[in-house]
């Protein structure tokens, strides 16, 4: 399916925007806006859970997802001691993920000498 917008002007119609858009479902929603004539980019929902799967430029450049950040035992721990909970909430979390990073490098060190 391709979604276009043409420019009504003096009885002239233009086409302005042509973007072919892959797997549109009856559940699929595309939103964009245009304030004089400048448009935003299409946020496009292939499958209706309202979480934007694509994002796709007027000029039909795809923008990709932001990458997922890498989480990591330390990146854990500074998120949890930025949490604001009284500190006997804090302890056990913080315990936790010592032990499951202690767990963790144990597992790593012996599947690496096997």
């Amino acid at each position: 399916m391709t979604f276009t917008v043409d420019e009504l002007s003096g009885g002239q119609q233009t086409q302005i925007i042509h973007i072919p858009i892959s797997n549109i479902s009856s559940s699929t929603n595309i939103t964009l806006s245009n304030t004089g004539s400048e448009f935003t980019n299409l946020k496009v929902d292939l499958n209706g859970d309202n979480l934007v799967d694509m994002e796709i430029t007027p000029a039909g450049e795809v923008i990709l997802p932001p990458v997922e950040q890498v989480v990591t035992y330390k990146t854990l721990l500074v998120e949890i001691n930025k949490l604001s909970l009284q500190k006997k909430f804090k302890k056990p979390l913080v315990t936790a993920v010592k032990a499951a990073e202690k767990i963790s490098k144990k597992i790593t060190v012996k599947s690496q000498s096997d």
